[in-house]
């Protein structure tokens, strides 16, 4: 499921479909965080991040918060 999610998220990002990319990357980080997959976790954080930080978008809203393994 996570390959499957993952493609799609990849590809509304390269379409520049912000929304629904972030939407499929929270799936994901949703689905690794439910298989103890902590670099699953890691990937669809490193995922979001990069999509927050697409031109424009951080000026229209915030980044998620929380807690993630993967860093200190």
């Amino acid at each position: 499921m996570g390959f499957r999610v993952q493609r799609l998220e990849l590809s509304a990002l390269g379409l520049s479909q912000l929304d629904a990319a972030i939407e499929y990357m929270q799936q994901d980080l949703a689905v690794a965080k439910s298989l103890g997959d902590a670099a699953g976790e890691c990937r669809a954080h490193g995922n979001l991040g990069a999509a927050y930080f697409q031109p424009g978008l951080l000026a229209t809203r915030s980044p998620p918060t929380g807690t993630s393994s993967c860093w200190p």
